[in-house]
């Protein structure tokens, strides 16, 4: 079943935030039940259980396989509970509505938690460990999941660590209308995170990816189209950062790529194109081969760092392409194997290419007016057929980019901490100390805060207590390395009531 033609995209992470918190502040219920207290297995457990229970499991390991659950609105959470698979298949199964598990090591099955035909379910805090796929090197009848979703939708999957499982970290399969966030993939063999076949409209955030075996940090495989993929970090893969086959429309933005054993981004094939994604403000560093490699029609390629990679941006074949606005540093910047633009026209000019020689003596339309405007007088050429026609003589950077406010809570009351969280950005560096939340009241700068990136990830966050009621705005403001200073005014409000 296909699942996605063109649409508008959009990002809504604080609205995926909003949500996680709300499905996690209702893990409470009409009745609890303890293991091994109330039941000596989470079976007999879950078995007991009504809609609504709660099962709080205490610390040990549970040598049952597989559990499974088929009831809605049950809540499990483990307290250092191990759900030991002993080789044997999935160790949690669950087909059901609004299921949430926290809490729980599972390891060594065939497959750690696997949901089938379930939604609004929501899996967080878990690490799930060295699931092994069954059968031969020819023959594996499971692959050796950490946690999968197929024909689910409407899930969150937060927070979980994924580690050495014989095939994917996190992996979805028909499954719509998710949000991954927060996760950590790592030495997972095959993929640390993939979209399998007609995945479409999740959203992939705020994740780390690193060390897969064979393949890339993100497979998004055939017709898995309009799903949004930010803020990762991905490095160290064998193969390439984010890999696209025959999927179409998808959001690529502010991404961290580096040092992984192929490209950076791959999008497409030769044989299975990728056509109409938006590929943006990622930063693409030190790939084995191409920081952005491409085979398919009417992509955008806007405003990316690439640097350090044996090829920069490489279009393969296509045609419709808009490459502008990237910072290109490599051994070879550019190649165009199809009919492609690499400028958006003037004044808006095209990219900053490491070895463009020549000069900015003239200005306008045609370059030939008196006085320098930042742009080259002569093209840029990528081979007979392709070129920049309006190169930049300097990097081109929007000095300082701020984005994807947010508070925590939206609303609270006196005394509640409220987390302000921006990400900021600058290509020479933050200033130490640089990124400031300033809050409004009734028209009156009320305080100031200093906001830190604690992961080095370019995410800003600190806290704010507030002392009055009262509806309170919040600007951003930035400073970089080079003295510059941008504010981002109004990005957020939140109200403290009684």
């Amino acid at each position: 079943m296909s699942c996605g033609s063109k649409k508008r995209i959009g990002i809504a992470i604080s609205v995926a935030f909003t949500v996680l918190v709300l499905l996690l502040s209702g893990m409470a219920s009409a009745e609890r039940i303890d293991i091994p207290v109330d039941y000596a297995t989470i079976q007999s457990g879950l078995d007991h259980a009504r809609p609504g229970d709660t099962i709080y499991v205490q610390a040990g390991t549970y040598h049952e396989r597989p559990l499974k659950i088929f009831s809605s609105n049950i809540t499990l959470i483990g307290a250092d509970a191990i759900i030991e698979g002993d080789g044997h298949d999935v160790c949690l199964y669950i087909n059901a509505r609004g299921v949430k598990i926290s809490g729980f090591v599972v390891q060594n099955g065939e497959r750690g938690i696997w949901l089938e035909d379930s939604t609004a379910c929501v899996i967080a805090n878990n690490t799930v460990f060295n699931n092994r796929g069954k059968g031969g090197p020819n023959m594996v009848i499971h692959e050796g999941h950490g946690i999968g979703l197929t024909s689910s939708s409407n899930c969150i999957i937060a927070n979980n660590t994924a580690l050495s499982n014989s095939a994917y970290g996190i992996a979805l399969f028909q499954a719509s209308n998710n949000v991954i966030i927060g996760n950590r993939c790592d030495r997972n063999r095959d993929y640390q995170i993939i979209l399998g076949t007609d995945s479409c409209n999740n959203t992939i955030t705020e994740n780390t990816l690193s060390g897969s075996v064979y393949g890339p940090g993100i497979y998004i495989f055939t017709r898995s189209n309009n799903n949004v993929v930010t803020k990762n970090v991905i490095f160290n893969n064998l193969n390439s950062g984010i890999n696209l086959l025959s999927a179409h429309y998808n959001l690529i933005s502010d991404n961290i790529l580096k040092f992984n054993g192929f490209n950076g981004l791959w999008i497409g094939s030769t044989s299975s194109a990728s056509n109409g994604n938006i590929i943006a403000n990622n930063t693409v560093t030190s790939n084995q081969r191409c920081g952005i490699e491409v085979s398919g029609d009417e992509n955008e390629i806007i405003n990316n760092t690439v640097v350090g990679n044996k090829e920069g941006i490489y279009i393969r074949e296509g045609a419709g392409n808009m490459i502008y606005h990237n910072h290109l540093n490599n051994r070879k910047n550019g190649y165009d194997g199809g009919s492609n633009i690499w400028d958006n026209g003037y004044p808006a000019g095209g990219n900053y290419w490491s070895d463009y020689p020549g000069p900015d003596i003239y200005m306008g339309i045609g370059q030939d007016e008196p006085g320098n405007d930042g742009i080259g007088d002569i093209p840029y050429i990528i081979d007979e057929n392709s070129r920049d026609n309006y190169p930049f003589i300097w990097i081109y950077i929007p000095p300082i980019t701020i984005s994807d406010v947010y508070v925590s809570p939206a609303k609270a009351t006196i005394g509640t901490p409220i987390k302000v969280c921006a990400n900021v950005s600058a290509i020479s560096g933050v200033d130490n100390g640089g990124v400031i939340a300033k809050f409004t009241r009734d028209g009156s700068v009320v305080k100031q805060i200093r906001l830190h990136d604690h992961n080095k990830d370019g995410r800003y966050c600190n806290y704010h207590y507030s002392t009055e009621y009262g509806v309170y705005h919040v600007d951003v403001i930035a400073a970089d390395r080079d003295g510059r200073v941008r504010a981002l005014e109004d990005a957020a409000t939140f109200v403290i009531i009684d």
